[in-house]
């Protein structure tokens, strides 16, 4: 409560399967903010991203959406059995609007920590003049794993599993990432 906390998220994505040029860098600020033992607020600065290939697509760099969450946390992942949490986040940008919910499963022991995270996002697209008018959703879960080889600095592994739904239905082809993660977590001095 009454705490600030800020994160960065860098991810790279490269060579599709039709396309050996790609390479995707996107990068991602948060303030949050304690308003409780259990809740907290989130600002999403504005996201952005850094594209090179294919080559009929403009590469440079892209601001991406702002957003803002909500947090709550209604078992302790060190305290209790398993932690559970939950998240809520409304995000726009110029072309598009999107509502997300997420369920947070979390074990902590001592120095590892195990999260799952399954999603639900609903995304509202422009098309042409008509603004937010093409929807679509998505199911994606994650499970990590990230031990702290020092004080403060994690590192680990992450899979992520996609399900896109174009309007709404199943049946697109859905992705499966793995990679390693690392972390450094400090609390900012008062």
């Amino acid at each position: 409560k009454g705490q600030f906390e800020f994160e960065h998220w860098s991810t790279w994505k490269t060579q599709t399967k039709d396309e050996n040029s790609f390479n995707l860098f996107q990068f991602k600020e948060e303030i949050e903010y304690g308003l409780t033992e259990h809740a907290q607020l989130g600002f999403e600065l504005p996201a952005w991203h850094f594209q090179t290939g294919p080559k009929d697509e403009k590469d440079g760099v892209r601001l991406d959406a702002i957003a803002t969450e909500i947090r709550y946390i209604f078992l302790d992942p060190v305290t209790d059995v398993v932690g559970l949490g939950s998240k809520f986040e409304v995000g726009i940008s110029e072309d598009v609007f999107s509502l997300e919910g997420k369920l947070i499963l979390q074990k902590t022991w001592d120095k590892l920590e195990v999260v799952y995270n399954a999603n639900i996002e609903a995304e509202w697209e422009s098309e042409g003049d008509r603004r937010y008018s093409v929807k679509h959703g998505e199911f994606s879960e994650t499970i990590g794993v990230s031990y702290e080889i020092l004080d403060e600095f994690f590192i680990g592994g992450e899979l992520l599993h996609e399900a896109p739904m174009p309007d709404w239905h199943t049946g697109e082809p859905q992705n499966l990432f793995i990679g390693p993660n690392a972390s450094y977590h400090a609390p900012f001095d008062d």
